[in-house]
């Protein structure tokens, strides 16, 4: 609020933000502004004007059928801990991890979700929760890749053999889930390419003195390495 009460003050020309969603009423202050807005990465659901970001939810899907295509049958989201679910962004991957569940008739999707974190040790912890809430856990969709690599370490410690035993995959693509020993399976986002765009978008408002307008969704890509080749 008081970073937004400043840039007010500076009367910048326009804003691209990536909410927190902690608060509705820091999207009434920017209204408030006037100041043209452009909401980049993740969206807000009360917020009705200008986006440019991530198709999440499609993501959530992707994820779900390439564990389904592989031979999963009992797979599990990990999302973000207890304080971030709230968040547009976990809520529309899980919302489009439990369509695809539903729609391949696996029981519960719901129920398939369970909080966790976005750090290694997160993921770690998680696993072992996981397991104890689905004994038959075959494969993993973490809200990130850090997650994920927790959640590989502790199938190690457990004796699980990722990409034999249990699937696991993230979301960021991350540089080092493409190293050989590790192959994460991960789901890349073209954030530059968001942001290059929403760039343009706040540029163009301003430069024909109208305030930006409309939705971009970029689709996710799917990358897949070595911890979900099942058999």
């Amino acid at each position: 609020m008081a970073a937004i009460q400043r840039l007010s003050s500076f009367r910048v020309r326009g804003l691209l933000a990536c909410s927190t969603e902690r608060n509705p009423a820091t999207m009434a202050l920017l209204a408030e502004t006037g100041m043209p807005l452009v909401i980049v990465d993740t969206c807000p659901p009360w917020h009705k004007g200008c986006f440019v970001g991530n198709d999440v939810a499609a993501a959530g899907e992707m994820a779900a059928t390439h564990l389904l295509d592989v031979g999963c049958r009992q797979p599990a989201f990990l999302t973000a801990g207890v304080s971030l679910l709230h968040f547009s962004g976990f809520v529309a991957l899980q919302r489009g991890f439990c369509r695809v569940l539903r729609r391949r008739r696996i029981a519960h999707p719901e129920r398939r979700t369970l909080p966790a974190g976005l750090g290694i040790e997160d993921g770690r912890e998680a696993l072992r929760r996981a397991r104890a809430a689905f004994p038959e856990l075959d494969g993993v969709f973490c809200a990130n890749d850090l997650c994920a690599l927790g959640v590989m370490t502790a199938a190690d410690e457990a004796g699980l053999r990722v990409g034999r035993d249990l699937a696991v995959m993230g979301i960021d693509d991350l540089s080092i889930g493409r190293l050989p020993r590790i192959g994460l399976t991960s789901i890349h986002q073209p954030h530059e390419q968001i942001a290059r765009t929403a760039a343009q978008v706040l540029i163009d408002g301003i430069e024909q003195s109208r305030a930006p307008s409309g939705r971009q969704l970029f689709p996710p890509e799917l990358i897949v390495r070595a911890s979900t080749a099942l058999g």
